[in-house]
């Protein structure tokens, strides 16, 4: 290519002082200094660092004050920063006593009325170093082991062999006759303290330990004594692999199957006999239902056995398929109960399918359609909402038929297990970023919105917690709403979006679950309420005010700091448990039930809930320990909080099983 000028000096008439080669090979490639350099043109030396010193001397004004500007800049930052921190995050130069942060050993207070008003530090103010923080976890978790401790000794010493204990009467209760504390305790046991799970597994594992009082006639209930028993063994037998529990368990299910013979289970079936008693009222909860799988459809995977996988499979099926999915009408929500031999659905409300998609190693997607459909097309539609004055997300109720139903902004405490669903669903369980920039390179719109409704849904649990005078959430509270009758906008703005999203994509040729890569959700700020304030943003009617220790918002606090490493979820954890410990601890053993949880001194329910020793201080234990142990990629935690392993459908087996498509 031709210069852009016309050379008309030679190689050889270049001054020394240009410093370039004398080459005639290179003689084209150079532009002519006289052109293009006003300096060399003056007589100067064009090295670099000649050059860089004339640069200094023309611009150093320049320079100068640039300088001068950015080392004022610097030190108004680190003074702002320095001064706004320090208030509040208190620089630990020395050993810190971390006895502040576990008060547990001091609980209850005899002063109830300073229990409000001493509430240890969150440790996310501080500046703990990892192994101080793993410390005061670690004590933590021994506190939550010593509580189980102090209820499992209680029943040892007074209920033995019973399904639970009245602590305060000091006596034990026989409700289903099999041992529920014991086994419904089982799994915890093995993983807190092996020497209580030794003690549980030998009242198991004598020849007629679990069907001792067989002789009584016991009618049942299908799904507590599925989730609960059935549960409990196979969540043992997961952990422990003590075949004893296997061979219970077997026993357990196959007096269980004649209550699937419609398809439908019914509510109650006589263990002994396997008999339905067809007078009684056969209505089953659909959260029963549909909930039912996971033990059976585990057992089936243990034993080579297809007649539990099969069983409960026609539940689904008849649901869904036969002779239509009867939840399309409601809008894909899950009607709360069913008729099991008439198959009509009554009130409508929301089932639970994605656990059965997770255990299947994600082997029937089935599961995951209908359970979307549920989500995004019933609830986000009908029944998110937003209260008031702090504008929590909360999801209402529908009462009477659908289409002619009232809607009431009352939020069962049972709702809280949404939130653990909708996280590990959206995550398969995996830690993911905090920020939205880092979760876009792992999850997909959908995931990503799932899990931003799952962290706003557990707030939201914790202010039931949070805004009472005890610090325990009553079964159910009453939303204020601003809305009276309309769902919440931000709901149908995410529809919307989520529509442009994958308009955008198909329009593209792609995917559009796959290929949305931000999260079309209609943020809206939540106001934070201050420790103390009761009853802010709802009221607690007369018959929801008691607790019975359940562990609904535990799990979510459980699975979303597993999956996102936030401690704020274990912090509120720790604040259940000290409630618990002020409140519910009998002195001379055992827990107790709340009456009113607005009401100081509280009254007692005699009765300690096997839920607390089996599933609420499981997950409380499991949050503040090393997520290594029961790793949620691999574990799906059953109606009752039994770990049950994920699975992959061996292929000699398929051809067996009956499948949804």
């Amino acid at each position: 290519m031709s210069l852009p000028f016309k050379s008309t000096t030679s190689d050889d008439s270049l001054p020394s002082h240009y410093g370039w080669p004398k080459s005639s090979s290179l003689k084209s490639t150079y532009r002519n200094p006289s052109v293009y350099d006003d300096d060399n043109s003056k007589g100067y030396k064009n090295t670099r660092l000649a050059r860089f010193s004339r640069f200094l001397q023309r611009y150093r004004l320049a320079l100068l004050l640039t300088g001068i500007l950015y080392l004022l800049y610097l030190y108004n930052s680190f003074h702002s920063t320095k001064t706004e921190d320090d208030a509040s995050i208190p620089v630990v130069d020395a050993p810190i006593d971390l006895s502040m942060f576990d008060d547990s050993e001091s609980l209850p207070l005899k002063d109830a009325s300073q229990f409000n008003h001493n509430y240890p530090p969150f440790m996310s103010v501080h500046k703990l170093s990892e192994s101080q923080r793993r410390r005061v976890w670690g004590s933590r978790a021994k506190a939550v082991q010593r509580a189980f401790s102090h209820g499992w000794d209680a029943y040892v010493e007074k209920a033995w062999g019973s399904d639970i204990l009245n602590p305060v009467s000091g006596k034990g209760e026989i409700t289903i006759g099999l041992g529920l504390t014991i086994v419904d305790s089982l799994d915890t046991a093995w993983i807190m303290n092996k020497t209580i799970f030794d003690k549980g597994f030998g009242w198991i594992k004598k020849e007629d330990g679990l069907f001792r009082n067989s002789i009584q006639a016991r009618e049942v209930n299908v799904m507590d004594t599925t989730a609960n028993v059935l549960g409990g063994l196979l969540g043992a037998y997961h952990v422990s692999k003590e075949l004893s529990l296997l061979k219970a368990a077997v026993k357990v299910a196959d007096r269980l199957l004649p209550a699937f013979d419609h398809g439908i289970p019914v509510a109650t079936i006589d263990l002994n006999s396997g008999k339905r008693d067809e007078k009684r009222d056969n209505h089953l909860s659909t959260a029963a239902a549909l909930s039912l799988q996971l033990e059976f459809k585990y057992l089936t995977h243990i034993t080579n056995d297809p007649k539990y996988w099969n069983a409960v499979q026609k539940a689904t099926e008849l649901l869904f398929r036969h002779p239509k999915d009867k939840t399309a009408r409601f809008n894909h929500l899950v009607p709360s109960h069913m008729d099991a031999t008439k198959i009509e659905l009554k009130n409508a409300n929301f089932g639970h399918l994605a656990k059965q998609y997770l255990l299947s190693k994600e082997g029937e997607p089935f599961f995951l359609d209908q359970y979307r459909l549920s989500f995004h097309k019933g609830i986000k539609k009908h029944l998110l909402m937003r209260s008031s004055p702090s504008n929590f997300l909360f999801i209402r109720e529908i009462v009477g038929p659908f289409e002619k139903g009232s809607k009431r902004d009352r939020m069962d405490s049972s709702v809280c297990k949404l939130s653990a669903t909708l996280a590990q669903l959206a995550t398969r369980g995996r830690r993911v970023p905090l920020k939205t920039n880092g979760r876009k390179r792992l999850l997909t719109g959908q995931d990503m919105e799932e899990l931003y409704i799952a962290e706003e849904l557990a707030g939201t649990c914790y202010e039931m917690y949070h805004q009472t005078l005890t610090g325990l959430a009553p079964n159910a509270v009453t939303w204020n709403s601003p809305r009276d009758g309309e769902a919440v906008r931000a709901s149908k703005g995410v529809e919307r979006t989520l529509a442009k999203f994958k308009n955008l994509h198909k329009s593209l040729g792609h995917n559009p679950m796959h290929m949305i890569t931000s999260v079309p959700v209609a943020l809206e700020s939540v106001k934070h309420v201050e420790d103390g304030k009761v009853n802010s943003d709802f009221v607690v009617e007369r018959g929801d005010s008691f607790s019975a220790l359940t562990p609904e918002a535990v799990e979510a606090f459980f699975v979303l700091y597993r999956v996102t490493g936030d401690d704020k979820y274990r912090e509120w954890g720790w604040r259940v448990f000290r409630s618990i410990e002020q409140w519910a601890k009998v002195s001379n053993g055992g827990y107790v039930g709340v009456i009113d949880v607005n009401q100081v001194p509280t009254e007692k329910i005699d009765k300690m809930n096997n839920a607390l020793l089996g599933q609420t201080l499981k997950y409380l234990y499991l949050m503040f320990s090393d997520s290594t142990l029961l790793p949620l990629e691999q574990t799906v935690f059953n109606s009752a909080s039994h770990p049950l392993p994920t699975f992959p459908i061996r292929d000699n087996l398929k051809k067996k099983l009956i499948w949804l498509h």
